[in-house]
């Protein structure tokens, strides 16, 4: 699954296309909600162990993923169902476009990752930290090809959180409260906590004189330290490009299908699948039929669609 700056750059592209529909002024008035809506689904990985409730919230990414095969669409069903209840109702708007592309991009981009890298769940735990350090190093490579290529402007992701609009903390216990976790007070609490975390790994893997010494640090570190290392964007990885450049072969993990494409399809992909969700879910929206059974029958093709063993 892609890092956080392949997600940013995929909601803002989104967003663009959603101009004229229901989340057009809200994705724009609410840009940080678009963008923490865009990694949601990764965040509780940075939950500190110090965390009292470390052991049972890391759990909730795999579940949102549908790591083992859980429907990777009932966040969005479950907004969809109460989002006119909540207070928060135009910046959860921005905050389900960025979920939705997160689901897709990491849908769209995922088998190639996978198999390019290895088993990420490879039974043998040598083979799987080395799988899992591949892994991430290629997912930076694309963020840093994202940014070498359409030089797109998001700063410091710490502003997201220091300039929301938004009570962040009210915000997060209503959502979790609506998608149906339980403790929703104590879960917004690491929710923030753990945005907090992410961005400040996410500055420190950008330092110049961190990645200085990740970088030649490398050949003498552990494959398990080099699992979390791989997540550094230290300039040399620039030469790995060519890994996200041209024809990309590879096979789907689940299926076996072959495919031949690049990059840039795969960007196409995510977002075009994004924004056709987006429309349907605004047409139910501005229609009289609040039930919308339609829509979920389309959600159930669509998560038949995009299941991954991510």
């Amino acid at each position: 699954m892609p890092k956080e700056l392949t997600h940013f750059y995929i909601a803002e592209v989104v967003a663009t296309r959603l101009r004229n529909s229901t989340f057009s002024e809200n994705t724009l008035d609410y840009r940080e909600m678009l963008l923490l809506g865009a990694v949601f689904h990764d965040v509780l990985y940075y939950l500190p162990f110090t965390d009292p409730n470390y052991q049972r919230f890391i759990k909730i990414p795999g579940i949102l993923h549908g790591t083992n095969g859980q429907d990777a669409f009932l966040i969005i069903r479950q907004i969809i169902r109460g989002i006119t209840k909540i207070q928060y109702y135009e910046p959860l708007l921005a905050f389900t476009v960025g979920l939705i592309t997160h689901i897709f991009t990491d849908a769209t981009f995922h088998p190639f990752i996978y198999y390019s890298t290895g088993d990420y769940y490879d039974k043998d735990r040598s083979r799987r930290s080395r799988a899992i350090a591949r892994h991430r190093r290629l997912e930076t490579v694309l963020d840093m090809f994202v940014c070498e290529h359409y030089r797109p402007s998001f700063g410091n992701p710490k502003s997201l959180l220091l300039n929301s609009k938004v009570d962040l903390t009210s915000f997060f216990q209503q959502l979790c409260l609506l998608i149906g976790f339980e403790k929703p007070d104590v879960l917004a609490a690491s929710i923030k906590k753990s945005y907090q975390t992410f961005f400040t790994f996410h500055n420190l893997a950008r330092s110049r004189l961190l990645t200085f010494l990740v970088y030649y640090l490398d050949p003498i570190l552990s494959a398990k330290i080099k699992q979390i290392t791989s997540l550094f964007y230290y300039p040399q990885l620039k030469k790995k490009m060519a890994m996200v450049s041209g024809e990309l072969r590879f096979k789907n993990p689940r299926t076996g299908e072959e495919t031949h494409t690049n990059i840039e399809n795969l960007f196409t992909e995510s977002v075009e699948k994004s924004v056709s969700l987006c429309k349907v879910i605004d047409d139910s929206l501005n229609s009289e039929n609040k039930e919308i059974p339609l829509l979920f029958q389309q959600f159930d093709i669509i998560a038949d669609s995009t299941r991954l063993c991510l």
